[in-house]
């Protein structure tokens, strides 16, 4: 009887972790302050979130397959066809 084969063991130093810890952050603060900019000179805060929410659906949902990064579970989109 073979042994099965072990996992390897994938080990993150600290070094390679905090320049992302660090984009991270300066990303969330930035949308933080742009959001707040944004309800201060948009006051519907429901049609802000979601115009938002589906701008980032449209990016995921187009840009992720197409870059091979993200799967979405749903086919590629397709180019329109003239009527």
């Amino acid at each position: 009887m073979s042994a099965l084969p072990q996992p390897a063991v994938v080990r993150h130093h600290s070094a390679s972790i905090a320049p992302l810890v660090a984009s991270y952050m300066v990303a969330s603060s930035t949308l933080l302050v742009a959001n707040k900019w944004a309800l201060e000179l948009f006051p519907y805060r429901n049609l802000l979130m979601g115009t938002q929410f589906l701008a980032s659906f449209f990016v995921v949902y187009m840009l992720g397959p197409v870059l091979g990064r993200v799967e979405t579970g749903m086919p590629p989109p397709t180019p329109l066809s003239p009527i």
